[in-house]
């Protein structure tokens, strides 16, 4: 103050920074001697399909004791796969046992670790990383429950999110493999038709297949069933 620096580790006891903020005596920049270790989990969901929750819970606890430490605040991280570095993704208060629960809802692959900033008593901590892979959601429509032999069947849908460019499959389910029938691109709105013949009459499974990338898990669309007559 007074074009001295905002700091002093012995303050005359008349000065300003005997009675002002100090910087060098700020409990973040303490010495952390004789707090005690903290540990802290998080477990949760490995995978979900987009739009969805995932769902995360842990602990804090005392390491020494085991005991719960209830009422701390709990910081959630987050580094999509789309999206390089950490980010703050939610927070909570632990529990009277010290356990704590949270819904993200990841857009794509995500790793999350949680961490606790400390208290006077106890020291930070930080959770292993927990990773939730993110499906994409295929929704798939069928033009006819029923066609007759020869005629093509047509399947009609979406892909979320947006993977405009990329590949679907239509796949018949055939001695408890799946084989594809046919393919197509995503449009720019992230839309497919795909038509197929089936070759032979009788009851039929399909379903529309996206494969993983980079951002997200390989999913599948609900089951068509389609009778040939």
């Amino acid at each position: 103050c007074g074009h001295d620096d905002y700091f002093s580790t012995n303050p005359p006891a008349d000065s300003y920074l005997a009675s002002h903020w100090n910087t060098a005596t700020s409990s973040f920049l303490a010495p952390a001697t004789g707090a005690l270790p903290a540990r802290l989990t998080l477990a949760g969901a490995t995978t979900i399909t987009y739009g969805d929750h995932a769902t995360l819970s842990g602990r804090l606890t005392d390491q020494q004791s085991g005991s719960g430490l209830s009422g701390r605040p709990v910081n959630l991280w987050a580094e999509p796969a789309t999206t390089a570095g950490w980010q703050q993704a939610g927070t909570a208060t632990t529990g009277p046992d010290g356990s704590f629960r949270l819904a993200p809802a990841p857009t794509a692959t995500t790793a999350y670790r949680a961490s606790f900033a400390g208290s006077d008593q106890h020291a930070t901590a930080e959770s292993a990383q927990v990773t939730v892979g993110v499906r994409t959601r295929v929704s798939a429509r069928k033009s006819a429950g029923t066609i007759r032999r020869g005629q093509a069947i047509t399947v009609t849908g979406t892909v979320s999110p947006n993977h405009a460019g990329q590949r679907v499959y239509l796949q018949r389910l055939v001695g408890g493999a799946w084989k594809t029938a046919a393919t197509a691109t995503l449009s720019s709105g992230s839309r497919y038709t795909l038509r197929a013949t089936p070759p032979t009459r009788g009851r039929l499974t399909y379903r529309v297949y996206k494969s993983a990338d980079r951002d997200h898990a390989a999913a599948g669309s609900a089951r068509q069933t389609v009778t040939v007559t």
